[in-house]
């Protein structure tokens, strides 16, 4: 079953169809399905094989909490048995998939799952504002559609209004998992693919745009939100705080702290052990069992987000939270010198097996299943290998720089990190050969400033024989320090992106300081900058 996985973020809920290609492999969602009428259904026998003869699907509108209209498409099992049930939306800017023959819907079928997708608030023939995976609208939709789910005959029930319900889906199909988990105790299940922990450290970095991820979402999200509305009228729209975001972004390389705490309220680190949402309601907080799924070569939601999730869960869930990184994810795939070399090779069929295994686990309740490794993780190289921790070990990181910004970008690609150039300095890291870098590293920043906005990004590089160099895993780490206090010193504390990453022999490994990256926003404005760092880079020897 095709799941490309190195995908933009539209993807997620097993589409295939998309909207034309950025490179090679980043691709977006273009078939719209236009329900005809509203809450009228279209029910379609199918005779998929033999074995499923009396499969069908449905599509319809289902009332959410406040009236408004939530687009579904119901696929059966249809042998007149109860199963359990599958939820599935789409990514950013997309729309369900109502196509049995779609590879993920073709595959849980056969294993005997229902499976219920859904047009997001605001995308699709859905209705309402998107509120990007907000715990006051898509996670209420989810309990709506749970409640729908609960009243069908062919649905598993295990007490009257509580379906044996999993979820499944990568991007903004991974984040609605995570809410909606929270929020509704009826979930099973869930495989969140590409998700985040903290949305403002997701997109915005230590205070840092990510400018070509914030042209790109924004621009899809406007065109998808606002077209292939009901024959009726209605169509989605975006929430006005989306479209302020995207200014504050562009005019004042900054968000206001209104729109800061509205992303906020976004993230799945606010009500995974519990809270208080937005609107005032307590939610308990997450407590079924999670596969999150990451990619190591997501310059949107890089591995840090699936490694928070994973340590937060872990006190609640123990051995049934697990993390699986693949080559992939939200990335700018392509070949030359800026963009590093990783393989996907059999990631598709290791992932779906997975997939499989943790439904047949918690859904199905078959404890003779193994469920998998506790962290999986695939090198650059195409293999898979497994630990059951991060690392401990780790190889120190100590150099200075001198940093020169003269505001024009030099590094970098639209949606990925490049090696830097003359403006940047490497500090060589004794890395030996045959080791692996895995996970993410620590340093201690101090700089000296001689502007009053000093931004800096951090790359791990893998040096070849030849002297070809690459950003590990296309990952840059920004810093921001806003100051007065020209020509004092300041210390930071910094987070590196996550990597998993084999060091070949006469492969060495730097730490690179530049002024800019192109993925990014940068300062507007000139100055120097004197720095030290210090750290730590977590290794398997």
């Amino acid at each position: 079953m095709p799941r490309e996985r190195p995908q933009g973020f539209p993807d997620g809920g097993g589409e295939d169809s998309r909207k034309p290609e950025v490179r090679s492999t980043m691709r977006f969602r273009s078939t719209r399905h236009v329900i005809p009428a509203l809450c009228v259904a279209l029910v379609l026998p199918l005779a998929l094989s033999a074995a499923r003869a009396s499969t069908t699907v449905e599509n319809r509108t289902v009332p959410s909490f406040d009236g408004t209209p939530i687009s579904y498409t119901f696929f059966s099992v249809g042998d007149g048995r109860r199963h359990p049930v599958v939820l599935m939306t789409h990514g950013w800017g997309g729309s369900r998939t109502t196509d049995p023959k779609d590879g993920t819907v073709a595959m849980l079928l056969k294993a005997r799952y229902d499976v219920l997708t859904w047009d997001s608030r605001g995308f699709g023939t859905s209705g309402g504002d998107v509120n990007v995976d907000s715990q006051e609208f898509e996670a209420r939709d989810v309990s709506a559609l749970l409640s729908f789910a609960a009243k069908r005959p062919d649905v598993l029930l295990d007490r009257p209004g509580d379906p044996r319900a999993g979820m499944l889906g990568a991007s903004y199909a991974g984040g609605i998992q995570l809410q909606a988990a929270a929020a509704d105790r009826r979930i099973d299940a869930i495989v969140p693919e590409w998700a985040w922990n903290d949305l403002p450290r997701s997109i915005k970095p230590e205070g840092v745009i990510k400018l070509g991820w914030d042209v790109l979402l924004y621009g899809d999200g406007v065109a998808s939100a606002t077209t292939a509305g009901l024959s009726s009228g209605q169509t989605g729209s975006l929430s006005p705080t989306l479209h302020q975001a995207f200014a504050e972004g562009v005019v004042l390389n900054d968000w206001t702290p209104d729109v800061l705490a509205w992303f906020n309220a976004k993230s799945p680190r606010r009500y995974i052990a519990g809270g208080v949402t937005p609107d005032g309601r307590h939610i308990k907080g997450i407590n079924v069992p999670t596969l999150l799924v990451q990619g190591t070569k997501d310059t949107l939601f890089n591995l840090n987000e699936a490694i928070a999730n994973y340590r937060e869960l872990r006190p609640v869930l123990g051995d049934s939270v697990k993390m699986l990184w693949f080559c992939g994810g939200h990335s700018f795939t392509g070949t030359g010198p800026l963009v590093s070399s990783c393989e996907a090779g059999n990631s598709d069929a290791v992932i779906n097996a997975r997939i499989l295994a943790w439904f047949k686990r918690y859904l199905d309740r078959d404890t003779s299943v193994n469920p998998g490794p506790q962290i999986e993780y695939q090198l650059q190289g195409g293999s898979f290998r497994s630990v059951d921790a991060l690392p401990h070990t780790t190889v120190p990181i100590k150099g200075s720089a001198t940093v020169v910004n003269l505001v024009a970008p030099t590094s970098g690609q639209v949606l990925a990190a490049g090696p830097g150039n003359a403006d940047s300095t490497r500090i060589r890291i004794a890395v030996l050969a045959g080791s692996t870098l895995l996970g993410s590293g620590r340093l201690r920043v101090t700089l000296t400033p001689t502007s009053p906005e000093t931004f800096l990004f951090f790359k791990l590089i893998d040096t070849d024989p030849s002297g070809n160099a690459v950003v590990v895993d296309d990952q840059a780490t920004p810093l921001k320090l806003f100051t007065t206090g020209l020509g004092q010193a300041h210390t930071l504390s910094l987070d590196l992106a996550g990597v998993a990453w084999s060091v070949a022999p006469g492969h060495t490994i730097s730490l690179e300081i530049s002024p800019n990256s192109n993925d990014f926003s940068s300062s507007r404005i000139p100055g120097v900058s004197l720095v030290t760092v210090t750290g730590t880079l977590p290794i398997l020897p």
